[in-house]
C-alpha cells in the first residue's frame, strides 16, 4: 500500500506513473487499485487516510479491479485506469482546458451550472434541453476567431451529455478542471 500526500494534480500524475510502472513491471499480470481524495491543507491526515482507504476499496470492488476512485466512494467517479487516463484526462479534461483555458470567473460559473445540469440529465430531457441552451449562450459571433473552437466544443459537450458513461466522465473532468483552476480561498 502507498499513501501519498501532495497537491492534487501532482498526486494524480504520481498515481498515473505508479500505475504505468507497476503494469510494466508486472507485465500487466497484476492489478493496481487506488483512491484519490481532495482535502484542505488543515484536514486531519488520519481522516484523509481513512477516507482514501474507502475510495481504494471502492476501486477494488470493480470487475477486474485495476481501477481508481476519486472524491467520494458513494458517487460515480470510479474508472478502470485506461478509461481514467484516456477518456477522463486525455479526452474530456483536455477539451475543457482547450476551450476554457485562461477564462475568468464567468467560465467557472458556467462550469458549475453545466455540472448541475449534467448531474440532473439522467432520463430528463428538460435538463438536457437546458444544457443545450446553456451551451448555445456561449456561442460567439461567426466572425470571431473563437467561433470554430466553440462549434467543436459545444458539439462534443452535447454528444457527451447524451451518453451516460461519457456524461459521468465529463462530470469528473469538470471537477478536476475546477480544482486545478480555482482561486485560492
Amino acid at each position: 500500500d502507498v499513501f501519498l500526500i501532495g497537491a492534487w494534480n501532482h498526486v494524480i500524475q504520481a498515481a498515473q506513473r505508479i500505475h504505468e510502472q507497476f503494469a510494466a513491471f508486472s507485465g500487466g499480470s497484476l492489478t493496481l487499485s487506488g483512491g484519490i481524495g481532495m482535502y484542505r491543507e488543515k484536514y486531519p491526515i488520519r481522516l484523509a487516510a481513512d477516507e482514501t482507504a474507502e475510495l481504494e476499496q471502492r476501486a477494488k470492488s470493480e470487475p477486474g479491479k485495476n481501477s481508481v476512485t476519486l472524491f467520494d466512494a458513494r458517487q460515480a467517479h470510479t474508472y478502470a485506469w485506461p478509461v481514467f487516463i484516456e477518456r477522463v484526462l486525455s479526452e474530456k479534461y483536455k477539451a475543457l482546458e482547450r476551450f476554457f483555458g485562461g477564462q475568468d470567473e464567468r467560465g467557472m460559473a458556467f462550469l458549475y451550472r453545466m455540472t448541475e445540469l449534467l448531474r440532473q440529465a439522467e432520463g430528463d430531457r428538460l435538463n438536457l434541453a437546458r444544457y443545450a441552451y446553456l451551451l448555445a449562450r456561449l456561442q460567439p459571433a461567426q466572425s470571431e476567431p473563437s467561433y470554430k473552437l466553440y462549434n467543436a466544443f459545444s458539439g462534443q459537450m452535447y454528444a457527451w451529455a447524451c451518453k451516460k458513461e461519457d456524461r459521468l466522465q465529463l462530470i469528473t473532468a469538470i471537477y478536476l478542471y475546477v480544482y486545478m483552476n480555482r482561486k485560492a480561498d
